[in-house]
């Protein structure tokens, strides 16, 4: 009874964040998306969406609230394991730092990538980014940004492949329930 209960629950917030989303997207592509800026110096014009700032921050909250939930459970679990059993809870750590290490190496790649950047907008070789007709040069969450979208790229390519690892059967017997 009480699973049945979590199973709808998670349904209605899974609908729930698929509705926002909709919207969110539907505003950024259908809503201001032909707002075109020409900036002092340049040719071409830019284009300026309307609710890029909006669409920004709600992907930031899907990725980021996941990933601080995912920690919070790890930390519960690895004190809950490690007061039944030390040696299952150090084996535990595993994953956990190698995903801190994903997030570091991940940040550490956008720091340099988006360092470079900067200096190429204003060199003028690359067009500028523009929120709300102002360029952004806001470094620190343009990191940000392309530490999460890196990091979401190396946890898809990662779920594919155990997702066809677990189709083809390759490792059908190495971890069965005793």
């Amino acid at each position: 009874m009480k699973a049945d209960m979590y199973i709808k629950l998670s349904k209605y917030v899974l609908l729930a964040l698929l509705v926002v989303t909709l919207v969110i997207l539907g505003l950024f592509f259908f809503v201001g998306f032909d707002n075109e800026i020409v900036l002092p110096g340049q040719e071409k014009p830019l284009t300026d969406p309307q609710f890029l700032p909006a669409l920004m921050w709600w992907m930031y909250l899907l990725v980021i609230v996941p990933i601080v939930l995912i920690v919070i459970y790890q930390v519960v679990g690895l004190v809950k394991k490690f007061v039944d059993s030390p040696k299952e809870a150090t084996k535990s750590l595993f994953g956990f730092i190698l995903a801190i290490i994903l997030v570091v190496v991940a940040y550490v790649v956008a720091s340099s990538a988006d360092s470079n950047s900067l200096e190429a907008i204003q060199n003028g070789t690359v067009a500028p980014i523009l929120i709300n007709n102002v360029v952004c040069e806001d470094t620190g969450s343009m990191i940000l940004t392309d530490t999460l979208l890196y990091v979401q790229y190396v946890l898809l390519i990662i779920s594919v492949l155990a997702t066809f690892v677990s189709l083809l059967g390759i490792l059908k017997g190495v971890n069965k329930v005793k």
